[in-house]
């Protein structure tokens, strides 16, 4: 769980980090159902009172999420 630890002992630069960074800091690094790092990610989302703690200032460019780190499945 090496996001987790890094939140606990660096919280500062985990706030600096972007999505990508979160994602790939959290479990294998690879998002998927049931994986260890959506685990992770689900854990670390829920720490500070529900607070979305990443940096979301790069949401929005050009630069596209790569569409085979991210295999969650549909929830309709």
């Amino acid at each position: 769980m090496a996001l987790l630890s890094f939140w606990k002992s660096n919280k500062d630069e985990v706030l600096k980090l972007t999505v990508e960074q979160v994602v790939s800091n959290a479990g294998d690094g690879t998002l998927h159902d049931q994986s260890p790092c959506s685990s992770e990610l689900r854990s670390y989302l829920k720490m500070e009172g529900g607070k979305l703690a990443i940096n979301t200032s790069k949401i929005g460019t050009k630069t596209p999420l790569d569409p085979y780190r991210f295999k969650l499945k549909s929830s309709s």
